[in-house]
Order: structure tokens, then sequence, then C-alpha cells
């Protein structure tokens, strides 16, 4: 500054200190760019390696699927995102092996409720062709193996009705009907058999009791039940059908009987496509 005498005052400052310590900052901020670039890599790698081995998992187990290892499962560990995946695809490989299962159990029913009346057509058919072939002789045969045709055919019938009804499409031809009026068909189709077996029967069903279903369904399934109930129960038993509501508002149509029942181990298998007790099957 310029002074009166003509004199000039100066005045200084030292900024060694704010140098050094932007120094010092600048350096900090280096140091610390670099940890967190090297600690970012790192964790980078770590977590890649944990994924890879997580996937690897998914992967092995994929692998032996493919293979054919229907029983293999996915190790659960923990309850982050890759346990929840795990339990996920575990809970639909068990559904997928299940259904695989009932494929393999449907196609060796199929193959042998088959391989039997075919037998019986052919053995038919080639005796008749032995012996003297008179006309009689031949058209007997013929009936027979027309006989036997349309059990096949009735068989193939159900299994495309058991399709549609899986499918969906079986439900468009759904219409209302009186639950208690078919049990009442079906127990009065099957008096006869069960007085001739020594059975005792009755039917408990109301009237108007309406749902939407399909009658042939419905009819089929209760005749199955009800011969089964008055073939395996026994002289001297009692077979009941009834229909009514039961567990929260839902109609329902039951058959007890009070025979030898189904051994315990059994009863989680018999709703199976074609699945019977007897062990040749």
């Amino acid at each position: 500054r310029p002074l009166d005498g003509g004199g000039l005052l100066i005045v200084g400052r030292d900024l060694s200190e704010q140098e050094a310590v932007r120094g010092v900052i600048w350096r900090a901020l280096l140091a610390g760019a670099g940890v967190s670039l090297l600690l970012t890599v790192a964790g980078a790698l770590l977590f890649r390696r944990l994924v890879e081995r997580r996937l690897g998992t998914i992967r092995r187990t994929a692998a032996h699927i493919e293979a054919g290892d229907l029983s293999s499962r996915i190790p659960v560990r923990g309850r982050d995102e890759f346990a929840l995946l795990g339990r996920d695809i575990n809970r639909m490989l068990d559904r997928i092996e299940l259904l695989m299962d009932g494929i393999r159990h449907v196609s060796n029913a199929i193959a042998h409720d088959l391989r039997t009346p075919l037998g019986r057509v052919r053995s038919k058919l080639d005796d008749a062709l032995r012996s003297e072939a008179t006309v009689p002789r031949l058209a007997g045969a013929a009936r027979d193996a027309i006989e036997e045709i349309d059990d096949l055919i009735r068989l193939f019938e159900r299994l495309l009705q058991i399709a549609e009804a899986e499918s969906g499409m079986r439900s468009r031809l759904f219409e209302r009907l009186d639950l208690g009026h078919i049990a009442r068909d079906i127990g009065e189709m099957y008096e006869a058999s069960a007085e001739d077996g020594g059975v005792t029967l009755t039917v408990d069903a109301p009237e108007h009791l309406y749902v939407d279903g399909d009658r042939n369904l419905l009819a089929s399934a209760v005749a199955s039940l009800l011969d089964n109930a008055i073939k395996y129960a026994g002289p001297g038993h009692a077979v009941r059908v009834r229909a009514g509501v039961y567990r929260g508002g839902l109609a329902s149509i039951a058959v007890q009987d009070d025979g030898p029942g189904i051994p315990e181990a059994e009863r989680g298998k018999v709703t199976r496509r074609f699945y019977r007790l007897d062990d040749s099957r």
C-alpha cells in the first residue's frame, strides 16, 4: 500500500501450511479412491465367486435332472434370494417328478389293460380260423371281438374325458344339475347288484341340491365308487350313498361302507389313474 511519505507498505502471509493441508487432502483423496477401487474390485470378484458357486449348484442339479435323475434337488441354505429360488425350483421339481411318475404309471397300466383284451381277441379269432370255419363259429368270434373292442373304446373314452377335464375344456359343457338326483339314480341302478351280493344299500340324497357340473362325469365317478364298495365290502356289510352340503357350504357326494376298507398306506395312492391294490398291477 502506498504511504503518504512516498513509502510502500507490504504485508505478507505464509501459505505453506495451507499448501501442506491441501496436499494432505489430495493424497488422502487419492489414497481413499485407490482403496475404494481395490475394495470394489475385490468385492465384485468375491460376489461373482459366490454367485457362480450358487448358480453352479443349480446348474449341476439341472444337469442331473437332464440326465434323467428326477430325484436330484438343490441344497437350500439361508434365507436369501438364492435360497428362496432354490425352494421354488425344488417345489417345481417335486411336482414334475410326481407328474412323470403318474405318466409312467398310466403308461404301464394302459399297456396292461390293452394287452389282456387284445390277447383275448386274437386268441378267439385264431381259434375260429383254426377250427372248422362255419358261419355260426365265425359270427360268434366276431361278436366276441366286437365286445372286447367296445371295452377298449370305452377305456379310451374315459382317458379322453380325464384329459378334457384336466385341461378345462370339459368345463364348457357344465350345466345346472341336481346332485341328489344323480346319487339316487346311481343308487337305484345298483340296488339289484347289492341285493345279489348280500349288501345293504341305502341312499340319503335330498332334492334340489343344485351344482354346476358334467352329469356324465359325476355319474361315472359315483358309479365307480359304488361298484367298488359293493364288490369289496362283502356279504353282510352295508353301503351308504349320501349327498348334501358339508364343509363350508360345499356340496358333495359320499360313498361309505363298513367293509375291510383300504390299508392306510395305500390311501394316498388310490386316486391315481388305473391304480389298484393288487400288487400284480
